[in-house]
Parts: structure tokens; C-alpha cells; sequence
């Protein structure tokens, strides 16, 4: 096999790590002689292991790997131990980065809101993490409790602090790491999406800036503080990351999350690769660097990456950290575990990041609503609720973990004009999908957004006047005008509702005592019934 080092071809048989400060002297190719000139150096070699997590989203136990019932992956403990196990095997310097949403996502984190995550991290040791939109559900001063506990640095290019007291002065914009002989610069981006999901007096300390400028101001900087590999921790998704990587220059790698996407090779755009492990801790993504100095200029002469599966079955989990998560699972037990009522059916829920219609779950949580105000019509987004309701016992952990925030309920007075443009709105934002109560709806989403909704029916089937005025009944989120969608906080009359969504959804079970729901043919995508005559 022939290696090459910056376009030179070197003989057969040299390993990278044998190169190190060395002469290696090769033929001509046009003459077949081998010029006592002509020869490369290499000055200095140094091999980085860069371990790497995103959207564990509080998975602090391990679940079953799907239908695999007695496959049992992720779990903090499980986590630590496959990053433990992998740091054995590193031949030089590591690094163990998070790319955000640590928080939001299991009954347990969202009480203490993050706390329980930032000790897990503290525990395993990672360099760094950036700030992800879930990590700041619980608000401004929930983030800077989170960012005061950690032991490591969390960062945020674009994030600016417009508190008076500097409250958030501790989240840096990048850190620089010495591996070996080498400095790797880091620096944190997160999606500028999260100043929609901000709460009105968050929205007054914070600000979330463009982040192709916040990530090339860093670089420079970086750079002139002697970095010479840069690292993106990102918070943007996969597609806002090739953005970045086209646009922005000097980018070596890309750790990325917010969308989830398990990539099982880099995606690569130019010179920049992006990494990704999917979600929930089920992955371990591993790059490893060949770095190489040779006549003062360093480059990335090989870089390979993969995940590693992270299973309970054949890794060594950390006692301490399984200590820690059943300290604070102990402290909630008794209030998780109570029994609240049965389930007939699986409530099932899609993936929310692609899926526009209806469920089981959706409907019978849209149907909960409706009820519980009296409302001619009640609409949210499907991926406020996070996790199905299984068939048979019915616990107060399981609500919570199917919704995880503080959701409240708010009421406004619509026209049928309105109601139209906000399914529309929350079809073309980032949220992609809507749940109705008390509405049929056709829609097409191969139509521009402004136009996919169709056909719009009250219940009875009549068409929705867009001139009358129709009570209305949705999340407090989407009323306060976030993730760009307007009408609800357009329409009049509002009067927002004290009692949390979770409280109102757990009384309906122990009332109703055994549920059920299913799919009623509420939504219809006719893009769908389209491509069924192509």
C-alpha cells in the first residue's frame, strides 16, 4: 500500500506514527533516480481521539433497543463506562464532547431541571459541551444553574448575555485544547430557532445571534491564539451544519445534533466533516485525527470516525454514576410510580420531526383539551408530547415522561381565517406537525408553505367560515407567538389557564378510569393519495 502526505507519495511499508522527525527519501517518478534533494520532513505527529454525544435528552436509564425487548441500550452509567472503556484504548490525546440537549426528556431531569445531567457529565469527564435549545426550557436561570454545576466548559458562540448582572457570563464562545504538541480549537453554535421557543422574560437575557458570523469571528480568534485544528460543536442540525461548513472556511470537523440524524460515515462538504450519533445515548461517535506538522504548516493527514453502539450487555457500567441516577430517581419514586389508570390500546406516537397528522396519542391528548375548556376548536404542535403511552397500567411517570415541560393552556377567540393560517404556520416552521380537536383537515405537503392546507371543516363537516369567529384553545407556547407562529397570538380575548397540561391529562385518566383512542380520519394528506395513482 502507498501513503501519501500532502499529494508526496512515500514508500510502501512507513506508518505514519515512523515518520515523525524523520527524512524519507523517495524515487523520481519521472527519472527513476532518488535525488539526494529531494526528501520531506515530518516535524511532529500527534494521533487525537475525539469521543463525542448529542441529544441524550436525559436518557438516564437504559431502554430496549426497539422490538428487541432484551436488547437494553444507553443509560448514563452505560455512557460513562463505553467512554471509559474507549479512553483505555486512545494512543494520544482525547477529547469527549456533547453537542447539546442533555435535558428535557425524562421525568427525573426535568424536576430538577438538568441538574442530574450536568453531575453525569461532571462524572464522565467530558472537555466540553454546547448549549442546546431543551437546555434552556426550564428557562434562563435553569440554564445558569446548569452552566454554575458544571465542571467543564459550555459553550455558545451566539449566544449574547443581556443581563444586567451577567448572569450567563460563565458560557464561553470557544475553548482551546493542548493535544500533545497541538492546539484544537472548540467552538459552540447553537440554532438561532431557540430565541422562537423562549419564554417572554427569557427573551429579555438572552439573544441567539447569526451563527455563521459568531463561528468565523471565533475561528479568527482561535486562530490567532495558535489553533490549528477547529472544531465546530454544533446545535444546529445536520442541514444547518453543511451550511455552516459551506460558507464558513477553516472548519475541520463538525460535532453535531438538534436533528438527530444518526450518521453512520461523516457527511463531508469541502474540506469539513460532520459527525453525528442519532439520539437518546444508543451511540458513541469516535473521530479519530492523524495529525502531522511538516515545515510549520499542520494539516489533518487521516481521519476515520464511527459509532460505537453503546449496549448494557458486554460494558462495564460505573457504579458511581448508577449510584447517582437512582439517588434522584429514589427522591421522585413515590410520586412517579403511582398508579393513575390503564391504557386498552399502545397510544402510539410517530417521529415528530416528519410526521403531519394524526395519532392515538395526539388525539387523545387534542381531545383532552377540547374537553376540558369547552372550545370550539383546540390545535398544538404533535412533538410537544415526546414518548407513547404503552397498553395496560397507566403511571404518573409515564405522563411525565411523555411530556416534560411545564405546558399550560390558553384561550383565544379566532376567526376561521386565523385557525387556517396557524395550522399553516406550524406545517412551514420547524415544528412540521399539528394535532387538531374539533377540525377535519385536507392538506398537501407538497405544496408551498401558505398553501398546504386545503380543505378545512368544523366537525360536523361544514366548511370553516373564514369570517366567523370560533373559540379557540392552545398551548401558552404557540399563544406567546413562538417558532414564528403568529395567529394565535393574534387572535383576541386570550385567557390563559393556571393548571398544567400533565395535571389536566392525568385527571381525565383517573376519572375515565381505563382509555382508549386511535385514528378517526381527522387529517388527510393528499400528497399521500397523489403519489398512491402516480
Amino acid at each position: 500500500m502507498q501513503i501519501r502526505v500532502h499529494n508526496q507519495m512515500l514508500l510502501p511499508g512507513f506508518k505514519m506514527a515512523d515518520l515523525v522527525s524523520r527524512s524519507i527519501h523517495h524515487e523520481d517518478p519521472q527519472s527513476g533516480k532518488t535525488p539526494g534533494d529531494r526528501f520531506e520532513t515530518i516535524d511532529d505527529h500527534q494521533h487525537i481521539t475525539i469521543l463525542h454525544t448529542n441529544d441524550l435528552h436525559a436518557q438516564l436509564e437504559s431502554t430496549s433497543d426497539g422490538a428487541n425487548v432484551n436488547k437494553q441500550m444507553g443509560g448514563m452509567s452505560v455512557i460513562t463506562g463505553k467512554i471509559n472503556e474507549e479512553r483505555e484504548k486512545c494512543e494520544g490525546s482525547y477529547l469527549v464532547l456533547d453537542a447539546g440537549d442533555i435535558s428535557s426528556g425524562s421525568p427525573v431531569s426535568n424536576y430538577f431541571k438538568g441538574i442530574p445531567m450536568i453531575d453525569m457529565l461532571n462524572s464522565a469527564e467530558y472537555d466540553a459541551m454546547v448549549i442546546g435549545n431543551h437546555d434552556i426550557d426550564e428557562g434562563s436561570d435553569a440554564l445558569k444553574a446548569m452552566v454554575d454545576r458544571a465542571k467543564f466548559p459550555i459553550l455558545a458562540s451566539n449566544l449574547v448575555d443581556k443581563t444586567e448582572t451577567g448572569e450567563l457570563s460563565k458560557v464561553q464562545p470557544y475553548i482551546i485544547k493542548q493535544c500533545g504538541n497541538i492546539k484544537v480549537g472548540i467552538v459552540g453554535v447553537t440554532t438561532q430557532d431557540t430565541m422562537s421557543m423562549l419564554r417572554p422574560d427569557d427573551k429579555k437575557k438572552i439573544e441567539l445571534t447569526v451563527a455563521e458570523t459568531a463561528v468565523r469571528k471565533s475561528i479568527d480568534q482561535m486562530k490567532e491564539e495558535g489553533a490549528k485544528i477547529i472544531v465546530v460543536l454544533s446545535h444546529l442540525g445536520l442541514e444547518g451544519d453543511k451550511q455552516l461548513a459551506e460558507n464558513v472556511k477553516g472548519i475541520h470537523l463538525i460535532v453535531g445534533g438538534h436533528s438527530h440524524s444518526e450518521l453512520t460515515a461523516p457527511v463531508k462538504v469541502g474540506d469539513t466533516a460532520i459527525v453525528q450519533t442519532g439520539t437518546a445515548g444508543r451511540n458513541l461517535g469516535k473521530v479519530e485525527l492523524d495529525v502531522v506538522t511538516q515545515k510549520g504548516e499542520t494539516k489533518i493527514s487521516a481521519m476515520k470516525s464511527k459509532l460505537i453502539p453503546v449496549e448494557v450487555r458486554g460494558t462495564t457500567e460505573q457504579l458511581f454514576v448508577n449510584n447517582l441516577v437512582h439517588t434522584y430517581s429514589e427522591k421522585l419514586a413515590p410520586i412517579m410510580n403511582e398508579k393513575i389508570g390503564n391504557s386498552t390500546v399502545e397510544l402510539s406516537q410517530p417521529d415528530y420531526h416528519t410526521n403531519v397528522g394524526e395519532s392515538p396519542l395526539t388525539n387523545f391528548v387534542i381531545d383532552t383539551i377540547r374537553e376540558h375548556t369547552g372550545a370550539d376548536v383546540a390545535i398544538m404542535h404533535s412533538s410537544t408530547l415526546r414518548t407513547k403511552i404503552p397498553a395496560g397500567e397507566i403511571k404518573k411517570g409515564t405522563i411525565y415522561q411523555m411530556l416534560p415541560w411545564n405546558t399550560h393552556l390558553t384561550d383565544v377567540k379566532m376567526t376561521g381565517k386565523q385557525i387556517r393560517q396557524g395550522i399553516e404556520e406550524i406545517m412551514g416552521s420547524f415544528l412540521h406537525n399539528f394535532t387538531a380537536s374539533g377540525l377535519i383537515v385536507e392538506f398537501d405537503t407538497s405544496k408551498m408553505s401558505g398553501e398546504k392546507v386545503v380543505n378545512l371543516y368544523d366537525k360536523s363537516g361544514k366548511p370553516l367560515d373564514p369570517e366567523k369567529t370560533y373559540n379557540v384553545t392552545t398551548i401558552s407556547w404557540l399563544a406567546d407567538g413562538n417558532a414564528n407562529v403568529s395567529a394565535f397570538q393574534n387572535g383576541s380575548d386570550r385567557v390563559d389557564r393556571k393548571t398544567e397540561l400533565k395535571e389536566i391529562l392525568m385527571d381525565k385518566i383517573k376519572t375515565t378510569g381505563t382509555i382508549t383512542a386511535g385514528i378517526d380520519g381527522r387529517t388527510s394528506n393528499l400528497a399521500s393519495a397523489h403519489s398512491e395513482t402516480c
